[in-house]
């Protein structure tokens, strides 16, 4: 089958290098770290937090938090973090859907310049029929691209021959309009 000796070995390559970069494809669109909606990603972040009761987090949706910690430190001052622990009844909650942590009032951070550290696991543990779908697609369409353009099977796993389908492929209108459900930008 197009150039492989075994239906195994296009099975392989369709899983090890064909769908990865059509998900990169989708990763990069949406700005998400990769392999955001295929099992879930640690992130370790720092927050300039403005001392307000809530803060909003790069990614979500959140799986879980591992740790987060506030610096009590002045500005200028030696660093004296507290960890921070997750609970109703403790230091903050987090709306793990929206990806917003809110703090109990006596746990606020002070305004200052990276005094919020958090490591957290954001991302889906199971992809989205909808991911799953445009995935296919896309892969369906770089695999007719490499047809259509005869690159020679030998390149397939390292560089496609020179031509990278995951960089220079262009999403349909539709999958855009979809994608932007998804996408999670930030303002400075």
């Amino acid at each position: 089958m197009l150039g492989f000796s075994s239906d195994g070995e296009f099975g392989t390559f369709l899983a090890s290098t064909l769908i990865p970069r059509a998900q990169a494809v989708i990763d990069s669109y949406c700005q998400l770290p990769e392999g955001f909606f295929v099992g879930a990603t640690l992130t370790n972040e720092y927050y300039n937090h403005k001392g307000w009761r809530s803060l909003r987090l790069r990614y979500y949706p959140i799986a879980t938090i591992t740790a987060m910690a506030r610096n009590k430190a002045a500005q200028g001052a030696t660093d004296d973090w507290e960890a921070l622990t997750e609970g109703r009844a403790d230091d903050f909650i987090v709306d793990q859907e929206i990806g917003v942590v809110i703090f109990s009032p006596a746990k606020i951070p002070s305004e200052g310049y990276r005094n919020v550290r958090i490591s957290y696991v954001a991302g889906y543990t199971t992809t989205p029929k909808v991911i799953a779908d445009i995935t296919a697609r896309i892969a369906a369409g770089m695999l007719q691209r490499i047809r259509k353009d005869k690159v020679p099977p030998e390149t397939w796993h390292s560089d496609f021959g020179g031509w990278s389908p995951g960089q220079s492929w262009e999403l349909s209108a539709e999958h855009k309009k979809v994608l932007d459900n998804f996408r999670q930008i930030i303002m400075l």
